[in-house]
């Protein structure tokens, strides 16, 4: 399922913008919106909900803005370069499942932003195989070496940041350890 009908032979840069994926266009292309970004620049963007296609590269690239997973997936002649800051609850979120995604096989991303019943603000990416929604690859029973906080055990603010730093180191290293165009490692187990 292509993203879009661009043109087939340069790569589509896609970041998140508010739980969509934003490709940055020229003014005045149609279905394109209008956002000030953080650096008080006008800029715009086709939004959409989802992109699919086969993962061909991962990896943790440092930039201006911190360090970020740019996934590389290609999809009918489309090639897509996924930007997901490795701060943030899509990262995290992308990381507990891929595990359990065949790598051979496309895949689909839909990130999630919204607020749930008591103002609290959900975001995320879920992952779908074959009309499959993946579940979470990591557990308490079985955490294959990721980091969890101890049940019942509420953190403070500093320790919650240590916490993250250290879940999210574990999660750069299992991104770079994940191979390629084969099957999930909870299928190849």
């Amino acid at each position: 399922m292509a993203r879009t009908t661009v043109d087939q032979t340069k790569r589509v840069y896609l970041n998140l913008v508010g739980g969509k994926f934003a490709e940055q266009v020229a003014k005045g292309t149609p279905t394109a919106v209008e956002r000030v970004n953080k650096n008080e620049k006008t800029v715009y963007e086709i939004l959409c909900d989802r992109t699919s296609g086969h993962i061909k590269e991962m990896k943790i690239e440092k930039t201006d803005y911190g360090k970020s997973l740019i996934i590389l997936m290609d999809d009918i002649g489309e090639s897509y370069n996924i930007s997901l800051p490795v701060e943030s609850k899509f990262f995290d979120s992308f990381c507990a499942k891929i595990g359990n995604a065949n790598l051979s096989e496309m895949v689909e991303l839909r990130p999630y932003s919204f607020q749930d019943k008591d103002g609290k603000k959900i975001m995320g990416m879920n992952i779908f195989q074959n009309d499959k929604k993946l579940d979470y690859y990591f557990s308490k029973e079985d955490s294959k070496g990721k980091p969890f906080n101890p049940e019942g055990v509420r953190l403070d603010e500093e320790d919650y940041k240590v916490f993250k730093i250290n879940e999210r180191k574990f999660y750069c290293e299992f991104i770079g350890a994940l191979k390629l165009n084969t099957q999930s490692p909870s299928q190849s187990s």
